[in-house]
């Protein structure tokens, strides 16, 4: 911290600043088919009771409501409904979340109404990091519609593990899409510049992203807050859009979705993501460095007594 001018707020100081990206752990990594470790992979499907399912989609979330859990399963439900019917029971929602919580609502209830005839499979199990691996492996994909969301870690764990994801663009959420523009990756600065691109109306031209997500572009922004928390964007994404982006996954061929997982998994891994714990480790290191380096002693004060 520089001090320009004397005052007692930071209106007269130059405050240093630096962005460090949530890091996920390397213990999140993706597990070959051809490896002997993948017969544990297997293992967990089947201790999960879904063996025989050929098209699986990861929830991992909590039952909150920005979380939209009744959105992805009416998402899964229009998904489901329009394949052939002899493929509809090869696919499962499995739901790595309390089945009812009060700040969410009775999940199982919301299937009886409105999704009773498809699979869906609830875990509330407390899974290790090295088990959570073996959901994200076993899983196709990992989808969050979650109307705001700070970083969101389930889909970015998804991701390094291999396992490509739909989200919602909103927060955080959009750095896990790698997005560029004519190539080149946004920077901080373009970002103070667009502001967000939540805003499906006025996004950029040549926008791109990268291979392991389907992103769903927000229909309604609504400024929504809290005393801790006095504004944040509320971004509802549509369960039809999604269902959609799920399909784009299912007709995808195996091996293509595999690679669009390693593309993805590479990218956290990288320096340029800045979102493994690798990265995250050295970029504190790098701030407080900088901090020592720039720092500037503030004047000494005298206290008189009166």
């Amino acid at each position: 911290m520089k001090r320009k001018k004397k005052g007692d707020n930071l209106k007269g100081y130059d405050v240093y600043t630096a962005y460090v990206p949530h890091g996920v752990s390397n213990k999140y990594r993706p597990i070959s088919k051809d490896s002997a470790e993948y017969s544990k992979v297997t293992e967990m499907k089947e201790s999960l009771g879904i063996g025989d399912k050929e098209f699986i989609i990861l929830f991992n979330n909590r039952n909150i409501r920005r979380k939209q859990p009744g959105d992805v399963i009416v998402a899964y439900r229009e998904f489901v409904k329009e394949l052939p019917e002899a493929d509809r029971d090869k696919c499962v929602l499995l739901m790595h979340t309390p089945k009812v919580d009060p700040n969410g609502t009775d999940l199982p209830a919301v299937i009886e109404a409105v999704c009773p005839d498809y699979n869906v499979v609830f875990t509330e199990k407390v899974f290790s990091t090295e088990e959570l691996n073996l959901v994200y492996n076993l899983s196709d994909v990992t989808i969050n519609m979650a109307s705001n969301e700070g970083f969101g870690l389930s889909t970015c764990e998804s991701i390094r593990s291999g396992t490509p994801v739909v989200l919602n663009v909103t927060g955080g959420l959009q750095d896990q899409c790698r997005f560029t523009i004519n190539g080149k990756p946004l920077t901080a600065k373009d970002y103070i510049k667009l502001g967000s691109l939540h805003d499906r109306v006025n996004l950029p031209t040549n926008l791109s992203w990268g291979s392991w997500v389907k992103p769903l572009w927000p229909t309604n922004l609504s400024l929504q807050g809290s005393p801790p928390t006095p504004y944040i964007y509320d971004d509802r994404c549509t369960s039809a859009d999604a269902s959609k982006a799920l399909r784009q996954w299912y007709d995808m061929d195996k091996d293509r979705r595999i690679e669009c997982g390693l593309e993805g998994s590479k990218f956290i891994e990288s320096k340029e993501s800045g979102m493994s714990s690798e990265q995250m480790g050295a970029g504190f290191i790098k701030a407080i460095n900088s901090t020592f380096k720039n720092w500037e002693k503030r004047n000494l004060v005298t206290l008189w007594k009166i």
